[in-house]
């Protein structure tokens, strides 16, 4: 049936109603076609109605699952930007009250980590920054040879303890890095961050996660004067800590060529990072895994203030966990926890058992470890109570008094023993008038002579020996305690650096002028003149040349050093005047040798060696076989005539 009647009208075409059709046919077609147009916008409108009502309804009963993954898919795939060569980079700030971490929107990782109130060297308007000079950022992924895959990220959380970003790698794989403040009651929560990588794989292509490498961060020099050992990478693996230096390049072994980049493999990784004297930053994984790493050094200028010239700076990168992503939006999380901030040894050993390893103590670190517990306990318990900015030279100063009293009965044998030794001289000068062309017989008389008198001619070395760890160890430990920085003593404005307080133009160079290491060159000077001048020509001139050689060693050396070094010169200055109040040691011959004692097996061995001496010395004067047995001849029978 047709809607319109009209249309019917028109339809007759017979004579009798011809004028009428044309008359209706007309007006019929006008309103036919005014009412179609009318109808064809009033359906459009209903379908789009009706298509929308149909989506809304279709949302609305929408199972958990497609819920879940039309989120995930706003969330990792929708709100990830496309990357263009246009792209604006945006920094924002994570900040605790000690440490500013910078983040940049184009790699989601952190550019700098800033300290305020630490201070490069003579530059008190600009901060210390870890990865200043790096290109790349902390947390930032790359290829194995150091080609970086972040292409931009959207920050898509951000609160005052957080951040999330959201971007795509070059490889057409989704990251998504959560950062975040560690608790503020957690041991250093100043200088860590939780950091949480997740990777998805929208490819048809199972990706292996370890082909990704996670950026632990750079580390440089602060000053040219900082020692070359240093600043370097290091991680802790199955065999132990490791620590790798760059003087000015790697190298793979003692004797090795120097390379710029170095790569290995460490078993059940338990950190790894980069250093300079006094800040570091590492990485530890939530759980020990097989890595590789590659480590990288590159030259960078130091700022005139900090003595100018080129360092290197090193940075490494660890390979992500052995995981396979699977395709088709397969995903896979890494937490890792970042520490970047000062060497604090007390920190660091309390924020895990092996990271005061950190503080690159090395084979005297049982001994640093322990000054450094005494010294802490020295500022914290007694000085800062009292002496305000000088607690930390106070410190020193005691810390030093206690060593050296602790080492007082050593000090007394040595000095003892050399005064006995100096007795016997007369004595030793008639064996050499009587033995001197003999020198086994010399030296054996000699021992026999010790023997009768009870005198050990290593008394002076032995107890001088037992000082030395405990030496290296206080020198370990002081030169890269970070405690020291911005710490002033007296003239000195900061016990981590030398006490330059001027300096004097010769020869083109701008010579410092130190006080601490003139002051230990004339404590040790007048040390040594308090002691007997030894009867050697070559001991003489050994002490005699040791206080130029050590202040020329020690010249730009930290001035907690040279404060340790001339207190200890001067607390030994006493103990030698102490020493020749008290009555001289007396040598007299003793009724019988010690059974058993030190002495008396050295004259054993020397007349041993004697006897041997002169049996051969018997052997050639007789021919050398006249002693020797007849070899057995068989017996001869008896001749017949024939």
């Amino acid at each position: 049936m047709t809607p319109f009647p009209l249309l019917k009208i028109a339809a007759k075409n017979t004579p009798k109603n011809r004028m009428k059709l044309d008359k209706f046919s007309i007006i019929g077609l006008v309103v036919a076609l005014a009412m179609l147009v009318f109808q064809m916008q009033y359906n459009s409108k209903n379908k789009e109605e009706l298509a929308q009502q149909e989506a809304e309804a279709t949302e609305s009963v929408q199972t958990p699952t497609q819920i879940a993954a039309a989120a995930k898919e706003a969330e990792l795939a929708l709100s990830a930007p496309q990357v263009a060569d246009t792209f604006q980079e945006e920094i924002v700030e994570l900040k605790t009250d000690l440490a500013t971490f910078q983040f940049s929107t184009v790699t989601g990782g952190v550019t700098r980590a800033i300290f305020p109130e630490q201070h490069e060297v003579n530059q008190l308007e600009v901060p210390v920054a870890l990865n200043r000079f790096g290109t790349k950022s902390i947390g930032g992924i790359e290829t194995a040879s150091g080609k970086v895959l972040d292409a931009g990220y959207k920050l898509t959380n951000q609160t005052d303890t957080s951040l999330t970003f959201i971007g795509k790698l070059t490889t057409g794989a989704i990251a998504q890095k959560e950062w975040s403040l560690v608790p503020s009651d957690s041991v250093g929560a100043a200088y860590r961050l939780d950091y949480k990588l997740t990777i998805e794989n929208p490819t048809a292509n199972t990706i292996e996660a370890s082909s990704y490498n996670l950026f632990v961060g750079g580390a440089a020099p602060l000053y040219k004067g900082e020692l070359p050992d240093q600043s370097g990478f290091y991680f802790l693996g199955n065999k132990g800590f490791k620590k790798k230096k760059s003087n000015p390049k790697f190298k793979k072994s003692f004797f090795g060529s120097e390379v710029s980049t170095i790569e290995d493999t460490v078993e059940e990784l338990g950190f790894a990072g980069v250093c300079n004297q006094f800040f570091t930053c590492f990485f530890t994984p939530q759980e020990e895994y097989t890595a590789r790493y590659a480590a990288r050094a590159k030259e960078v200028a130091i700022a005139e203030e900090a003595g100018g010239g080129v360092k290197n700076e090193v940075s490494v990168a660890i390979s992500l966990p052995s995981e396979l992503i699977e395709g088709n939006n397969g995903r896979e999380q890494f937490d890792f926890q970042l520490y970047a901030g000062p060497k604090h040894y007390q920190t660091l050993k309390k924020i895990d058992s092996k990271a005061g390893l950190v503080m690159g103590y090395g084979f005297f670190r049982p001994i640093s470890g322990l000054l450094n517990n005494i010294l802490t306990f020295l500022h914290h318990k007694i000085f800062s109570n009292f002496a305000g900015a000088a607690a930390w030279g106070l410190s020193i100063i005691a810390l030093t008094i206690v060593i050296r009293g602790i080492m007082w009965p050593l000090h007394n044998i040595s000095s003892r023993s050399t005064k006995r030794m100096a007795k016997l001289q007369p004595e030793i000068a008639k064996l050499k008038e009587k033995y001197g062309n003999d020198a086994q017989r010399m030296q054996q008389e000699q021992m026999k002579l010790f023997s009768e008198y009870g005198v050990n001619p290593m008394g002076g070395c032995l107890p001088m020996l037992g000082q030395i760890p405990i030496f290296f160890g206080l020198f370990t430990m002081l030169k890269s305690a970070v405690e020291f920085r911005h710490e002033g003593f007296l003239w000195i404005e900061d016990l981590s650096q030398s006490d330059t307080l001027f300096t004097i133009p010769l020869f083109g160079l701008d010579l410092p002028v130190n006080i601490l290491p003139v002051l230990m060159f004339v404590s040790m000077f007048i040390q040594m003149r308090m002691n007997p001048a030894p009867t050697d020509p070559t001991q003489k001139m050994i002490m005699n040349v040791m206080p130029v050689m050590m202040v020329v060693f020690c010249y730009n050396f930290a001035s907690a050093l040279a404060l340790y070094w001339t207190t200890s010169n001067v607390f030994t200055i006493f103990q030698t005047w102490l020493m020749k109040k008290l009555p001289e040691p007396q040598v007299k011959k003793r009724n019988g040798a010690k059974k058993g004692g030190f002495m008396e097996k050295l004259q054993k061995q020397a007349e041993e060696l004697q006897k041997m001496k002169e049996a051969q010395e018997a052997a050639k004067r007789g021919g050398g076989m006249r002693d020797a047995k007849p070899k057995n001849k068989k017996p001869r029978g008896p001749r017949t005539g024939g």
